[in-house]
């Protein structure tokens, strides 16, 4: 079942910064698209993307939605795979929430039009990032998370509620694992894997699945830290899905002297004004755009190694338009081509 690229379309719906009017968008538009079921979708804290296959009508979108066709489709895809879409430029985080978002996706429509394409792209993909950004110094979630709460010179004894059982929870978790964790998530049964997870990272963990809503209260209470992997406004509640406001309360009736922090994965701060307008001298937010300001201190050489991969990913993507394109691989015979199966 083959696809020409000439007929792929990728919708690419920014959130936050880069699409202020994002939130005041019709909500039927987007659910005109999640409605198609041949169409893959994947929503990270960043942006929201649907894959058509040729011939797909689309709805009417809203400013600031863009459309890329064909072989900038392809390209366009491959930039975010590899990390250069990204505010934290050369992040891997991404590729994995794409894998997971296709599995899902395949689950439902099996071999499909879209099936050869996403095979190239987790083999291009994993050929540009060795080629050119391995060894670049680049951050990922995790690694940011931890160097944000270390300003807060946290103890072996603080307790961490990690919020949400998805790719951003995955990616955080095993970097905070030296702090006692909380593990809560709407669905109960996503939790234990996230924590085998993290334990085959630290087999010395200290883990706690919060499994009740009044486990859920005790943990807002206790936490020193919260970090939530979920979109802003999503309702996480492991029984009971609790609002933001009651969240807040919970949180501010928490005790100790020490000052505390949350910090948001599933926005930008003008998207999370809720939390951050409950700040207080002792009770700190963060959010993406805080995380994305740890990180833009860089060096030209790593700059570079940055413009040779994007050089890449667009030569890639002509090829891909070549006779052949769709069956032609790379010399590299990489453990994962199947990943998007």
């Amino acid at each position: 079942m083959h696809m020409s690229l000439g007929g792929f379309q990728v919708i690419h719906w920014p959130k936050g910064k880069a699409a202020p009017g994002d939130f005041a968008a019709p909500a039927s538009a987007k659910a005109a698209l999640c409605a198609q079921p041949l169409f893959f979708h994947m929503d990270t804290c960043q942006r929201e993307l649907w894959v058509a296959p040729a011939g797909s009508g689309l709805p009417a979108l809203p400013p600031g939605v863009h459309v890329f066709s064909g072989t900038e489709g392809y390209r366009f895809l491959l930039r975010v795979a590899t990390g250069l879409e990204s505010e934290i430029l050369g992040e891997t985080d991404v590729f994995g929430q794409m894998k997971e978002a296709w599995k899902k996706f395949a689950l439902t429509n099996g071999t499909n039009a879209l099936s050869p394409w996403f095979q190239k792209l987790s083999e291009d993909t994993k050929d540009i990032r060795a080629r050119f950004l391995q060894n670049t110094g680049g951050e990922s979630y995790g690694s940011l998370v931890r160097k944000q709460l270390r300003g807060y010179e946290p103890t072996s004894t603080d307790p961490v509620l990690i919020v949400g059982a998805g790719a951003i929870a995955h990616a955080v978790g095993p970097w905070l694992s030296e702090q006692p964790l909380l593990l809560l998530n709407r669905t109960l049964a996503a939790l234990p894997k996230l924590r085998d997870e993290i334990l085959i990272r630290n087999p010395s963990a200290r883990i706690t699945l919060v499994d009740s809503p009044e486990a859920e209260a005790r943990a807002w209470r206790a936490a020193r830290f919260a970090v939530l992997c979920i979109p802003v406004g999503f309702p996480p509640g492991s029984v009971a899905a609790l609002e933001d406001s009651k969240r807040l309360e919970l949180w501010h009736q928490g005790t100790g002297d020490r000052a505390r922090a949350i910090i948001h994965l599933g926005g930008h701060r003008d998207s999370a004004q809720i939390w951050a307008a409950h700040q207080t001298p002792t009770s700190h937010f963060h959010a993406l755009d805080d995380l994305f300001a740890l990180q833009k201190d860089k060096n030209e050489a790593r700059f570079a190694r940055f413009a040779e991969a994007a050089r890449a990913c667009d030569e890639r993507s002509i090829l891909r338009t070549l006779p052949g394109g769709i069956s032609g691989s790379v010399s590299h015979g990489w453990e994962d081509l199947a990943a998007f199966q």
